[in-house]
């Protein structure tokens, strides 16, 4: 083991990530469930605001093949924490593609908006969509 190994730890591998490559800005597929992790978009987000949040972040679609209500269920997380799944017609489709390309996780930009409060009687949800086509070819590159 060299000096520098020993101050500092050996050198952890990169892993590469499979990313999904669409159009800066555009977030066409939808994410459901949110109302159900409501909490964990508050904490992402940092809580709700006056004017309410537009945050773009790095999502993860990973399969969960023993989700006891569907086979081709992909479940969303961002900062490691669930957020919702894909709708059940686009989850049996991306969920095909990742498994014949074996990709699992697989990457994209996400958008999260909502959650402003004005007051205690007017305040919105958080909501998710992520930068993923929902019909057509899904391109992907490694990073």
């Amino acid at each position: 083991m060299g000096l520098l190994s020993f101050l500092f730890g050996s050198p952890k591998k990169l892993r590469r990530q499979s990313f999904v490559v669409w159009k800066d800005g555009s977030f066409p597929m939808e994410v459901v469930g949110e109302s159900n992790y409501q909490n964990a978009l508050h904490r992402i987000c940092g809580g709700f605001s006056r004017q309410g949040h537009d945050k773009v972040v790095e999502a993860y679609l990973e399969l969960e093949p023993t989700n006891p209500h569907d086979d081709n269920a992909v479940r969303i997380t961002i900062s490691g924490l669930t957020v919702g799944y894909l709708p059940r017609a686009q989850a049996e489709r991306v969920a095909s593609f990742m498994r014949s390309n074996g990709f699992n996780p697989l990457v994209c930009d996400a958008l999260i908006n909502g959650g402003w409060r004005t007051n205690q009687h007017d305040s919105g949800f958080f909501g998710v969509r992520l930068g993923v086509p929902n019909r057509g070819a899904i391109e992907v590159r490694q990073r």
